[in-house]
C-alpha cells in the first residue's frame, strides 16, 4: 500500500509540473552576465535565468560578480523556480558550485533552503545525489539539521540517494569526472551517517528499504557500509530501548490503577479512560479526574 501511494502522488505531482514563471524580467543584466549599459543593443535577460545560464555554464566568477550587484528588487527574483518547480538552490548543487557561491546565494535566497522540486527533493537530495562536496553537504545540514530526514515522494532521504547514486557512478567509472564524484558521494555518505540526524538512517523509502540496504547493494565500499550499519544499529537499539520504557511505564500506571481501583480508594464518579491522569510523585501515583 505505501508503493502504491508513493508511486500515485509521484504520478500527480509529474502532471502537475507548473510552467517557469518568467513574467517579472530585470532589464538590468545583458545575456553575457554583465550590467547593461545605456545606448546598448544586447539583449537584456532576466536575473533567474542569467542566473541559470551561468550556473550551468559552472562560470562561477562571473556569478559570483552578479549576485554581488543584485538590487533588492532583483534579489526577489532568485525565488523563482524552474518548471520543473527546482529553485536555483537546486541547480548550484547539482552542478558542484563552490562553497562560497552556494552560501552567498542562501543568503540573498533563505527561503530556498527548505524548498522542494516536482520529486519533493530539497537542495540536499540534489547535493547528495549529483556529488556535490562534503562542504556543501555540511553548509546545508548546519543551516537545517532536518533536511536530513526530508523524504521525496519515494520515501528515499538524501543518504538513500547517495548511495544508490554510488553504484550508478561506479558503473561508470570510463568517466574520468566518476572519480571526485564518487569521492564527494562517499563522503556525503560518511558525513550524514555520522553527522545528520540519526533517525534518516531507519527511514523506509516506498520500497520498504533504507540506507543501509542502499549501501550495501550499491557496492558502497565496505569501511563504509560498516559505519553506516554501525549506527543504524545503535539508532535502532535506542528506539527499542525507548518504546520498551514506554512500555513498561504504562504497564506500571495500569498496574497501579488497577490496585486502588480494587481497593477503593477513591471515587471512580466520572472517571473515564481519557480523563484519567496520573503523575509519579516520590513513588506515588495520584489519580484524578479530568473532567
Amino acid at each position: 500500500m505505501a508503493m502504491t501511494t508513493g508511486i500515485c502522488k509521484l504520478v500527480r505531482k509529474v502532471s502537475r509540473r507548473r510552467q517557469s514563471t518568467g513574467s517579472d524580467r530585470s532589464h538590468s543584466f545583458n545575456s553575457g552576465g554583465g550590467l547593461q549599459r545605456q545606448g546598448s543593443r544586447s539583449k537584456n535577460v532576466d536575473v533567474h535565468k542569467k542566473v541559470t545560464i551561468l550556473t550551468e555554464k559552472q562560470q562561477w566568477d562571473r556569478l559570483g560578480e552578479v549576485l554581488s550587484l543584485l538590487t533588492p528588487a532583483q534579489q526577489c527574483e532568485l525565488s523563482k523556480s524552474d518548471e520543473y518547480e527546482r529553485s536555483l538552490l537546486h541547480n548550484l548543487c547539482c552542478h558542484s558550485a563552490p562553497l562560497d557561491l552556494v552560501r552567498t546565494f542562501l543568503a540573498l535566497c533563505p527561503d530556498s533552503l527548505r524548498k522542494v522540486d516536482y520529486l519533493d527533493r530539497t537542495a540536499l537530495h540534489a547535493a547528495a545525489q549529483e556529488g556535490a562536496s562534503v562542504d556543501v553537504v555540511r553548509f546545508l545540514l548546519c543551516a537545517d539539521p532536518t533536511l536530513a530526514e526530508y523524504q521525496d515522494v519515494e520515501g528515499k532521504t538524501p543518504i538513500i540517494l547517495a548511495c544508490d547514486e554510488y553504484g550508478m557512478t561506479t558503473m561508470a567509472r570510463g568517466d574520468p569526472s566518476s572519480i571526485d564524484k564518487l569521492e564527494n558521494l562517499a563522503g556525503a555518505i560518511r558525513h550524514l551517517a555520522t553527522e545528520a540526524g540519526p533517525r534518516s538512517l531507519v527511514l523506509e523509502d516506498v520500497y520498504g528499504k533504507v540506507a543501509l540496504d542502499y549501501a550495501v547493494s550499491s557496492r558502497v565500499p565496505s569501511h563504509l557500509v560498516q559505519v553506516v550499519r554501525t549506527v543504524t544499529a545503535r539508532v535502532r537499539d535506542r528506539m527499542d530501548f525507548a518504546l520498551t520504557l514506554k512500555r513498561q511505564n504504562e504497564m506500571m500506571f495500569e498496574t497501579k490503577l488497577a490496585r486502588l481501583l480494587n481497593e477503593g480508594s477513591f471515587d471512580t464518579a466520572g472517571l473515564s479512560g481519557k480523563n484519567v491522569k496520573n503523575r509519579l510523585t516520590r513513588g506515588h501515583t495520584v489519580v484524578a479526574s479530568g473532567a
